[in-house]
């Protein structure tokens, strides 16, 4: 795919552009992003997994695409999360590829 992550992180360069990597289970409908993270980011790759497989589908989606955020209600995380649901960044994202995860 070409992505140059940073350490620990699942934020690097893709396209020459500053992307967040988010991964969504099956049954996951919302995802979250730090306010600190939004700021410096301006893609999201977003990998949606396909019926339990362990198989995901790739989506490629602008930040300015993926819906209004929500303060994640988490108290940890209140008022430094957004929370963005999964089916809008699908939708308005292209899909970019496919990847196959094995659990361990």
């Amino acid at each position: 795919m070409g992505i140059q992550l940073q350490k620990r992180s699942n934020e690097g360069v893709y396209q020459n552009q500053h992307t967040v990597i988010k991964c969504a289970r099956t049954k996951t409908t919302r995802f979250g992003i730090t306010n600190a993270m939004l700021a410096r980011v301006t893609q999201v790759i977003l990998a949606k997994e396909k019926e339990q497989s362990g198989e995901f589908e790739l989506f490629l989606t602008p930040i300015n695409l993926i819906g209004e955020g929500a303060s994640s209600r988490s108290k940890g995380s209140a008022g430094k999360v957004s929370m963005y649901y999964v089916s809008i960044a699908k939708n308005n994202g292209q899909k970019i590829g496919e990847a196959l995860i094995h659990h361990i």
